[in-house]
């Protein structure tokens, strides 16, 4: 399926009702079912990966599909481990590709039984669940922080609790803080050093949680208004200062772009700063505690005309494609030069094109946000494999036709 996009003229003030966070709820699942729901979650994301999590965790079934959902795989990994009964985890061809080796040799360290159905260090792996013990563990930290989370998430119910030791290369440590936010706020001991974190055993409080906005979501809101006219502001409920989200730095990453933010008591409301020029050197991004807002940050340079370095990219070779690589072909179909490395993104500024072909999205729902704005530039644009956003986002679409038009081919 093609979306086909034309720009709309559009009005001063809108609304934009953004999804509960995604990463905040996989995280509150996990915890809602090893606290046998003591913890209530409200307003969760209707995402589909979460929605996959929810099934999962009910599931009575032995063979356990979690998609293309990276997240999913990698939490339910070590929920499994703690719970009895022998399960299968397996997932999409992608998801095939995708390493969950350093997550298997910390589980089996505790005393989990995995063993890999296919090829060592990747789904599908076969679970026998049961009793764990606590430890010390010093997890490998190149590849995901999602390992060392799904660690964390279980190791209150672990007797003695878990010592993890965190390397100094660990890639997305805002996301352990993340987590650990989250378990200290329901009532869980933590102890922190220089050297890593342990958490004690115990059990959750009673709580009812109410998810956040999504941070991530809100980023494609700020990118579409570098592209409106300077009278337009959105208002983003559900977002507030101090969040657990790492993406929540997308307000500091915007007002380099133009974008001022300011919070009231139901969200934020952003809008373009008038006395904002486009800087003329260039400007450089580290992404290595928000990899999410890479794709985001790249298309808003791209649109602006601004001269962009954005490193700190190694997770981005192994999520739902290779997204340096995908970055790097549209990019090139709109006109521009980018030049690629291992972990990093050179983008030259340069007068966009529209391409003559719909913009590829790779199966990755965020290519797909990511690139949609820039038909407010373009005047027009057309979309491949559009409904990827469902895996993050369902309600983009509907909320994007307050500034373009939307035909399916």
């Amino acid at each position: 399926m093609t979306y086909q996009l034309n720009a709309r003229g559009v009005g001063s003030d809108f609304t934009i009702a953004l999804p509960g966070s995604k990463s905040e709820t996989n995280r509150l699942l996990i915890i809602e079912a090893l606290s046998d729901k003591r913890v209530e979650i409200l307003n969760p994301s209707e995402a589909q990966d979460s929605q996959i999590m929810v099934d999962l965790i009910q599931s009575k079934e032995s063979i356990l599909n979690v998609g293309d959902a990276g997240t999913v795989m990698r939490f339910l990994a070590a929920y499994f481990t703690l719970i009895p009964g022998e399960r299968i985890l397996t997932g999409s061809a992608r998801m095939l590709q995708r390493p969950i080796g350093p997550l298997v040799d910390a589980l089996r360290s505790l005393g989990g039984t995995i063993s890999y159905l296919g090829e060592e260090g990747f789904p599908p792996i076969k679970i026998k669940g049961g009793a764990l013990q606590g430890g010390e563990l010093l997890l490998e930290g190149k590849q995901s922080s999602q390992f060392a989370s799904a660690l964390i998430l279980i190791a209150s119910s672990l007797p003695g609790g878990l010592t993890l030791l965190i390397p100094k290369d660990q890639v997305s440590g805002s996301y352990i803080d993340f987590t650990l936010g989250i378990l200290k706020k329901l009532g869980i001991e933590i102890i922190r050093n220089v050297e890593g974190v342990r958490i004690l055993s115990g059990d959750y409080q009673e709580n009812k949680w109410v998810i956040e906005g999504d941070y991530s979501a809100a980023s494609y809101w700020y990118e579409w208004l570098c592209f409106l006219p300077n009278h337009v502001q959105i208002k983003l409920p559900g977002l507030y200062p101090n969040s657990y989200q790492p993406d929540g730095r997308v307000v500091e990453i915007f007002k380099r772009l133009g974008i001022d933010t300011v919070y009231d008591e139901v969200g934020v409301i952003i809008s373009k700063n008038p006395d904002f020029n486009l800087p003329e050197d260039i400007l450089h991004f580290d992404c290595i505690e928000t990899p999410d807002l890479a794709q985001t940050i790249a298309v808003a340079c791209a649109g602006l005309g601004i001269s962009v370095q954005i490193s700190g990219l190694s997770t981005l070779r192994i999520k739902e494609t290779d997204r340096i690589h995908a970055l790097e072909i549209e990019l090139r179909r709109l006109g521009l030069n980018p030049v690629a490395g291992p972990n990093e993104i050179l983008i030259p500024k340069g007068a966009l094109k529209n391409p003559l072909e719909p913009i590829q999205t790779y199966g990755d729902h965020r290519m797909v946000m990511a690139f949609t704005p820039l038909v407010s530039i373009l005047g027009e644009l057309s979309i491949f494999d559009p409904l990827q956003v469902k895996k993050s986002y369902p309600g983009f679409w509907d909320q994007a036709q307050n500034f373009c038009k939307i035909r399916s081919l």
